[in-house]
């Protein structure tokens, strides 16, 4: 069995020796495919990606052709959205919020798109959660937190849950959405 196929419950079987090769393997190609894989979709070229990861550009050209040759659905999605030019201004339309947004640049398609997209979502999401009693106590990027008290725990994840479950009837998305629901006495302890 190759290293590369295997599932974590057999990679605890190896050796500690074994297992800390990989996992440094693992940890080096890290932080490259990440910053490829986000900057990518925010339209960053060769030049900066290899200054962002201290590599060569031959280095950040192949990281970013390989995220594309395996991502093209990143640009068919941005390509196939409605933008209008109006003036000096161009407008992009979001096929699932219906909302206009102002484009500075044409790399910008997909970001927008995807930021708009999501800030929509979890929006409907919390309108919904307002709607079923829960209150608020804060809100920030695709987080909310309020109170609960001790023992109705599931009560509340049970709410949660159903204003998703609204949310996704509302939304009508390809691929319904989900949440994940943490408790615990802190937000050190749920985030």
């Amino acid at each position: 069995m190759s290293k590369s196929t295997l599932t974590f419950e057999q990679m605890k079987l190896l050796p500690k020796d074994q297992q800390k090769e990989i996992f440094d393997r693992v940890k080096s190609i890290r932080k490259p495919s990440k910053v490829t894989n986000y900057s990518s979709t925010y339209g960053i070229k060769e030049k900066k990606l290899a200054r962002d990861l201290n590599c060569s550009v031959a280095f950040a050209k192949g990281l970013l052709d390989a995220f594309w040759r395996r991502n093209w659905s990143v640009q068919k999605i941005a390509n196939d959205v409605e933008v209008k030019h109006t003036g000096k201004s161009m407008w992009l339309k979001n096929p699932v919020s219906g909302f206009w947004y102002q484009l500075r640049y044409e790399k910008d398609r997909f970001s927008t798109l995807n930021q708009g997209t999501g800030v929509y979502c979890f929006d409907t999401w919390l309108y919904f959660v307002r709607k079923l009693g829960v209150t608020v106590v804060f809100q920030f990027h695709d987080e909310k937190g309020s109170y609960v008290l001790q023992g109705n725990e599931q009560e509340r994840k049970d709410v949660l849950e159903e204003a998703m479950v609204m949310t996704n009837n509302r939304l009508k998305l390809n691929v319904p959405l989900g949440i994940d629901v943490k408790f615990g006495p802190d937000y050190a302890c749920v985030h």
